[in-house]
């Protein structure tokens, strides 16, 4: 009956939120009651109302965010890293995520509850703490070079230093103030963040955030458009629209090209790099934005282009290929970790 009644409350929230954001104190604050309200429906399994708004394109707003506090992925995204990774952990693993999490060491049920975490960070957490935005990416410039990577993360706040962080964290079982559960939260979600093109690269624009764009369906930026148009783009060119499955495909597309990772305590940066020269290939330089002056932190979006940038139905199912390739990345790299310290 509970469950019944938060789901009517959870319909009637996200009408409103969709309808009146004028309602709310603030436009951000909108933003983040939108956020809220869809994770929850999504955790209850009514996701098939969200993805109805979204075909009109106005669902998309629960992803908007500015500057830098922008939800890498979108929920879809980082539940298919969870998923993905899940059906890679070694029984040792997998008890040990089981235990964390409170459920039954059965694969569904693990991996149902990985994905229903993976995105508290960037939902309840960041409303709890909105300190921790910070630590969703770091800021490298497209001209940076390789040892650059370690000097662009300011006193251990930004995504590389927190996976290591939570990856000691779990591995030595002493938690802070988030408990072994919401550290686990903050790994799962954070490997996804990492192979996310635009949390590891910035050209004077906070990654992307202050690059209007002109696409179907309609999207505030660039950033916002690889969080969930091109995940939404994937979805639909597999025809699954659900996380679960989408997972299922990519794990089986990708699975023979992976080879098991060594997790160090340069691992992390060297994948914020790759995630930077896919930033520079497939979205700076494929779209033609013109290279800035470094500027790994603006406080606004005043070296932006000033007119949106055309993106084709071409550049979008191309992308989102890539998208997905990085969402399988980032699975079978969070379990080769999570493999890593529960052996």
């Amino acid at each position: 009956m509970r469950n019944r009644i938060f789901l009517v409350q959870a319909r009637s929230e996200l009408s409103r939120c969709l309808t009146e954001p004028s309602a709310y104190s603030d436009v951000e604050g909108s933003f983040q009651v939108c956020a809220y309200w869809i994770t929850m429906k999504q955790m209850m399994g009514a996701t098939d109302q969200i993805r109805r708004l979204m075909a009109l394109g106005i669902g998309l707003i629960a992803s908007i965010a500015f500057a830098e506090a922008a939800h890498a992925w979108g929920n879809d995204g980082h539940e298919i890293t969870a998923y993905i990774a899940e059906d890679n952990l070694s029984p040792a693993a997998r008890a040990e995520v089981a235990a964390i999490l409170r459920v039954p060491d059965w694969p569904r049920e693990v991996a149902a509850a990985m994905a229903a975490v993976s995105v508290l960070p960037d939902t309840e957490f960041r409303e709890r703490d909105p300190k921790t935005i910070s630590w969703h990416f770091i800021n490298l410039c497209l001209q940076d070079d390789r040892a650059e990577v370690g000097f662009r993360c300011i006193a251990g706040q930004c995504v590389t230093a927190k996976i290591n962080e939570y990856a000691d964290r779990l591995r030595a079982g002493h938690y802070d103030a988030w408990g072994a559960r919401g550290d686990l939260a903050f790994l799962i979600h954070l490997v996804g963040d990492v192979y996310q093109p635009l949390h590891a690269a910035t050209n004077a624009d906070q990654g992307g955030n202050c690059v209007l764009v002109n696409v179907k369906p309609p999207v505030k930026s660039l950033h916002i458009m690889w969080d969930v148009t091109l995940v939404d783009a994937l979805e639909s060119d597999i025809d699954s629209g659900d996380p679960r499955k989408t997972a299922e495909v990519l794990n089986r597309k990708y699975l023979g090209m992976h080879t098991p990772m060594v997790w160090t305590a340069t691992t992390s940066d060297r994948i914020a790099w790759q995630s930077l020269q896919t930033a520079s290939t497939q979205i700076y330089g494929r779209l033609g934005l013109p290279l800035m002056a470094c500027t790994p932190k603006v406080s606004s979006c005043e070296h932006a282009p000033k007119n949106p940038v055309k993106i084709t139905f071409g550049y979008v199912n191309e992308e989102s290929v890539v998208a997905g390739r990085q969402l399988a990345m980032a699975g079978f790299a969070l379990a080769d970790l999570l493999n890593s310290i529960w052996k």
